[in-house]
């Protein structure tokens, strides 16, 4: 019986440091695996390559970096495999393949953005007024004129008192910068519209309240309230 013991704790004290040093290592492939996702678009664009980030793959690769980095390659893909076109021309295409090495993290932020774009776009948002801190108030002198859309490309276009404008933006968390903006040609007398885009350029961030959007102009100085 105390033999059976013996041989027990023997047996224990050969597997346990065995055990430790399994779970160390898997830890460190684990974070060694991780570190690797946020660099593969820099290595493949390093190993001549074009890196495709909608779908993980990277093109026209090094196959030796490739199987390296734990992809998987194929020598030749068709070059319309991600396209609806009808007609394709027949073109053999080198691809680096990481689907499955889509970083949750990566993935969950692009979520976020993708929820916070859909908050403020694809509807019209009508200046009401803004609101200095100074506490001037400033509004339209025309009603319903000033109003702008936000598109989930990041586009931005609407009218003022006097033309049409267009441009791009940029969002990340609850900050927003609008611009470059460029309008048509038109001059109106007495128009608010040189003041409203200047103030659309001056903005950092964002909020919504109540239905209404929030733009925060830089400095603290102010915000535009729209509806």
């Amino acid at each position: 019986m105390r033999k059976k013991l013996k041989s027990k704790k023997v047996l224990l004290i050969l597997i346990l440091p065995a055990l430790v040093l399994l779970s160390a290592c898997n830890k460190t492939n684990e974070k060694l695996g991780n570190a690797k996702l946020p660099n593969l678009q820099k290595e493949c664009e390093q190993n001549n390559g074009e890196w495709l980030a909608d779908h993980q793959e990277c093109e026209y690769a090094n196959p030796e970096w490739c199987e390296n980095v734990g992809g998987e390659y194929h020598e030749c893909e068709s070059a319309c495999r991600h396209s609806d076109a009808e007609i394709c021309t027949m073109q053999c295409v080198m691809v680096c393949k990481f689907d499955n090495q889509v970083s949750s993290k990566d993935s969950s932020s692009e979520n976020e953005k993708s929820n916070q774009r859909q908050k403020i776009t694809n509807k019209s948002w009508k200046w009401i007024k803004t609101k200095m801190n100074n506490d001037e108030i400033i509004t339209p002198k025309k009603q319903d004129t000033f109003v702008m859309t936000l598109s989930e490309d990041e586009k931005i276009n609407g009218t003022t008192d006097c033309n049409n404008f267009f441009g791009s933006y940029e969002i990340s968390d609850n900050k927003l910068s609008i611009g470059p903006l460029a309008t048509t040609r038109k001059f109106c007398e007495n128009s608010q519209e040189d003041d409203f885009l200047k103030s659309l350029k001056d903005v950092s961030g964002y909020s919504l309240d109540n239905g209404k959007l929030i733009l925060e102009i830089k400095m603290d100085s102010g915000v535009m309230i729209f509806e």
